[in-house]
């Protein structure tokens, strides 16, 4: 097959196709007909077992017809990590996604197991090179001998379009999603944000949040937009276990020195003793491999021989084993003001209440009881929004209510419903995170509603927040939906009908579509988001673990392939005076993602900020999802030793291409956690084209020439498509270029660049336009606003003013000051 072709056949991807899988290829006209992407090819696969189970492992083929791929693969219960390789045994379990850059450059495939209404699907690779597809419910109840689409694929020239067409494919077979282009953005995206998480964790408090804000504001980079993280809500521990939670009865002081929770090995708890046995959990039993000998008796000393114990131990250190007791905020918003107290009948009586509300509040009164009631958090929220300028609260629960679900003996919850049920994890997800048999979660159960009273509790929930200012929800813990889903229809069936419920009260209750989803790297999640638009693309920033940091940046931008088709991915928070924060904040910056810290107050780098935020609070976001170059697509950039990662995306007039050195740490699949390579680590090199931007060649004039400008060192070069600029950067160094076309006005060669100052200065460029030899741009923000010019020009006006300007010969840099306002501005340049 030659270059100029692309793979039409399953035998061009696939070879040896296993006997209990059917390929239904779409026709080419049915395809045109209905996707965005016409040179791809697309095919439905369905199960056809010999016996009925709840559960299959079939052979999907024999080997895979590819040079190299790039799969989305589960490391945790929670989250994804990219994985590289040549052949089926490089496959992870439980991958998700899987992207193949096939042999005689027949092009670029792109495969998708699906999750439907009752079974879901993965890929995993066998130490003979072969492709598995393991199919399952996760509920004994639900059996079946045939299943259909449980897997797409999409072939074609351009990885992005075999992508987008698989995708395509997807949501015609499933219907339970949407993809991102059909959706509502909200708003809080494009302003500067705060979460209280690496800031105060769970100790939160009013004081503490405003603190948060005020310091930004102060600093010249104000928060618009607030994320009040996990530490808000009433909940307790069984009742057994109470009097070892302390924090449940105190009020934590903002000032105090913040300590990560035990989640992770760079977090030890305090004492010599303790610290010794974290580094014994960590490295032996953590990395205990599943159905080992070693895994076998500590689940067993867990969960039965020191049951209550474990229990005691984490309702102490943590709060995983807390459940909800009441709807209203715990009391350390309490303490704010006791006569803040107003019922919310009318309220929901003004709101479009999905249907089991409706059927069971016909009355005019929504008689809650007192732990119901709005409080001190409307006081805080207030207090933010009036006094700090910010335009956003969001406000953080689990998916279930809280991380151990609902109380299932509270008078306040009684009404939910919930049942305490045990997780149950298959036998894919044990095998990457084999700890999951004594999590937390596991031991301790969840109080589980059915899907109607859950829904009857986010109606609840959601009101007491809407009533209180609030502006959306971060819903949290998601993942574990799959292995709750026993006796109530299977996992994916079980996270359908909750998602569903939640989508409906979130729209009925944040018109902006308020949400941002969290902890949900399971396609029980991913394929159940119909509305939903934001979805954290990653596992946690963590800011004592120096070896998550790069890995962090290859996480969310890999990730960002798969997810960034169906949500705007979110790549987190993170801390601006962290080691690494100006590699996050670079990250961030051309990510095209909501940009938030998390920063305690007055722990700021505004050197950092200031090139992130605009003194309004607003952010130059990029205007698509940060996506690898096709030339690192397939490339380990955390462990080769020699590649730099690079990122392209695109903003209103011209692109971004930035460039990561982020070798020396990965995810070891084998020890389950981060872990660092030898040092010193070498430096990465990379050449940078304009034709590293995805489809500018075809957005631009024929022959097009363009301008390349470095953020930090401000060179700027002209470049034909093809031809390359070099960068070399030493670990955890960075680098950001702006590529703009280069525009011809008479007899002057021009093009915009963007906002000196800022990492993405760019996206100031809002348009740009010429007439004979006037160029008219509209930018905004304020400060220098450089652009390129091949002869200096007679006039510049800004706002009808005309200003002075300064042109460098050498470089053909064109220095516009926009002044001192932040607005959008018009710039008249003549020749």
């Amino acid at each position: 097959m030659t270059r100029d072709a692309f793979a039409h056949d399953v035998a061009d991807v696939f070879r040896g196709i296993g006997p209990h899988v059917e390929v239904v290829r779409d026709a080419p006209d049915a395809e045109a007909a209905t996707m965005k992407v016409t040179d791809a090819r697309t095919s439905a696969w369905n199960l056809r077992a010999d016996r009925s189970a709840s559960r299959h492992v079939v052979r999907l083929a024999a080997s895979m017809a590819c040079t190299k791929f790039v799969a989305s693969a589960r490391c945790k219960l929670w989250w994804m990590t990219p994985a590289w390789g040549s052949s089926g045994e490089d496959v992870p379990a439980e991958t998700q996604f899987l992207l193949m850059e096939l042999e005689d450059g027949a092009g670029f495939a792109c495969a998708l197991p699906t999750s439907g209404n009752i079974f879901r699907s993965t890929l995993e690779g066998t130490s003979r090179g072969e492709l598995n597809l393991i199919v399952e419910s996760n509920c004994a109840d639900e059996s079946a001998i045939r299943v259909d689409s449980v897997m797409v694929m999409a072939t074609a020239r351009s990885p992005y379009d075999a992508i987008h067409a698989a995708m395509e494919r997807a949501q015609r077979a499933l219907g339970t999603f949407e993809l991102l282009e059909n959706k509502k953005i909200p708003l809080s995206a494009d302003v500067f944000g705060w979460c209280s998480w690496d800031a105060f964790y769970t100790d939160v408090t009013p004081t503490g949040i405003e603190h948060g804000v005020q310091t930004l504001r102060e600093g010249g980079t104000p928060a618009r937009f607030v994320i009040i993280d996990d530490g808000w809500q009433s909940v307790l521990p069984d009742k057994s276990y109470r009097k070892a939670s302390v924090k449940d009865k105190t009020i934590p002081d903002p000032d105090a020195v913040v300590k990560p929770p035990p989640t992770t090995s760079a977090a030890p708890p305090p004492g010599f003793l303790a610290a010794l046995a974290a580094s014994f959990y960590w490295n032996r039993l953590h990395a205990s491999k599943f159905r080992s000998f070693t895994w076998h008796v500590f689940r067993l000393l867990m969960n039965y021989v020191f049951f209550n114990m474990v229990k005691l131990v984490v309702a102490g250190m943590s709060n995983f084993n807390h459940r909800v007791y009441a709807v209203k905020a715990n009391h350390k918003f309490q303490a704010l003001d006791d006569k803040m107290k107003r019922t919310l009948s009318q309220r929901v009586l003004d709101k479009t209440l999905p249907k089991f509300f409706r059927k069971r509040n016909q009355t005019s009164k929504l008689n809650l009881p007192a732990a119901e009631l709005v409080d001190g958090l409307e006081k805080v929220v207030t207090k933010i929004k009036t006094d700090f300028g910010v335009q956003y609260v969001y406000c953080w629960h689990a998916l279930l209510g809280y991380w151990g679900g609902i109380h299932p003996d509270e008078e306040n919850v009684a009404k939910y419903g919930a049942v305490l049920k045990y997780p149950r994890h298959t036998p894919g997800l044990l095998s990457i995170e084999p700890s999951q048999a004594w999590d937390p979660l596991t031991i301790g159960g969840v109080g589980v509603p059915s899907p109607e009273t859950i829904a009857h509790f986010y109606v609840v929930m959601h009101d007491y927040l809407s009533a209180s200012g609030v502006d959306g929800v971060k819903v949290d813990a998601q993942a574990v939906i799959g292995a709750l889903g026993y006796k109530n229809g299977g996992g994916p069936s079980f996270a359908r009908r909750v998602h569903a419920a939640l989508e409906e009260s979130v729209t009925a209750h944040f018109p902006d579509n308020g949400i941002i989803n969290c902890m949900c790297h399971s396609t029980e999640n991913i394929y159940n988001f119909k509305s939903s638009a934001v979805a954290r693309a990653s596992d946690d920033f963590y800011p004592t673990n120096e070896a998550s940091h790069t890995v962090h940046i290859a996480n969310v931008v890999y990730n960002s392939i798969f997810m960034g088709e169906i949500v705007l991915p979110d790549w987190d928070m993170f801390q601006s005076a962290n080691e690494s924060g100006a590699l996050h904040a670079a990250a961030r910056a051309i990510g095209g993602c909501p940009v938030y810290v998390s920063d305690h107050p007055g722990q700021h780098d505004f050197d950092v900020l200031r090139q992130l935020v605009l003194p309004s609070g607003n952010v130059l976001r990029c205007r698509s999802t940060g996506r690898p170059t096709r030339d690192c697509l397939f490339k380990d950039v955390t462990r080769d030793g020699r590649s730099a990662l690079k990122v392209w995306n695109r903003n209103y007039v011209n692109s971004v291409v930035a460039v990561f050195n982020i070798q020396g740490a990965s995810w070891s699949r084998t020890k389950n956690q981060f872990v660092s390579h030898e040092k010193p680590i070498a430096p990465a090199s990379a050449d940078v084209c304009p034709r590293d931007v995805e489809g500018i060649k075809e957005r631009s004039i024929e022959g097009a020439r363009f301008v390349v400008r470095s953020h930090r060192r401000g060179d700027i070069r002209v470049l034909e498509l093809k031809e390359t600029v070099s960068v070399m950067l030493a670990h955890k160094d960075w680098e950001i270029f702006t590529i703009a076309e280069l525009l011809v006005s008479g007899a002057v060669e021009f093009a915009a660049l963007g906002l000196s100052a800022m990492m993405n200065g760019g996206g100031a460029v809002l348009s740009v336009d010429s007439i004979g030899t006037d160029v008219n741009i509209r930018a905004y923000g304020l400060g220098d606003l450089v652009c390129y010019a091949s002869k200096e020009p007679t006039s510049v006006a800004v706002d009808g003013v005309v200003v002075p300007s300064a042109f460098d010969s050498r470089s053909g840099a064109l220095v516009v000051s926009l002044g001192a306002i932040e607005n959008v501005h018009s710039v008249n340049i003549k020749w």
